[in-house]
């Protein structure tokens, strides 16, 4: 019989060695898909400033993702520009959610300009709900800004959504 009150013999952690396993994982195949996209960037066409931009989203969220966000930032800043110039909101929306997830200087203001945009544009709910519950977690228990956040979440949905199941699944 093992004595577990024992230090001389302690319990594997196969949690924990789970959990790891699953990060290097992800890791590597993160890793694997920025060599996809780098790849790719030399056959991207010019002409199509749209797939650039979207191109350039997609590294910025791997690079992001890999916890680089310092390399990140530039090139999802220089995709929330393009699309501001393309007028595709829900995908300049989207990059600033990237730009908030870098961890940089600027990120609770991308956050904001990510909410202005999905709060004034109609354009997937998941995204405007996502990029509000950033405000709910983020905001202090002591402040007003979680129940803002959520309150304007609640009324975009109850608004915005026909779909009864989305309903369901966005109110909170």
């Amino acid at each position: 019989m093992i004595d577990i009150f024992d230090p001389s013999n302690p319990l594997p952690d196969e949690s924990a060695d789970s959990i790891a396993m699953l990060k290097a994982k992800e890791q590597a195949e993160l890793e694997g898909r920025l060599a996809e996209l780098e790849e790719q960037e030399s056959t991207l066409s010019s002409s199509d400033p749209s797939m650039i931009a979207l191109h350039k989203l997609e590294k910025s969220r791997t690079l992001m993702g890999l916890e680089r966000g310092e390399e990140a930032w530039p090139i999802g800043e220089t995709a929330a520009q393009m699309f501001l110039q393309l007028e595709d909101w829900e995908n300049a929306a989207d990059c600033f959610d990237v730009l908030y997830k870098c961890e940089q200087p600027g990120s609770i203001a991308a956050l904001g300009q990510g909410i202005w945009l999905a709060v004034t544009f109609p354009m997937d709910m998941e995204l405007t709900v996502h990029l509000l519950n950033h405000v709910v977690d983020e905001t202090p228990d002591d402040a007003d800004g979680a129940a803002v956040a959520a309150t304007t979440a609640l009324f975009l949905v109850d608004h915005r959504v026909d779909d009864d199941q989305l309903h369901n699944k966005l109110h909170f």
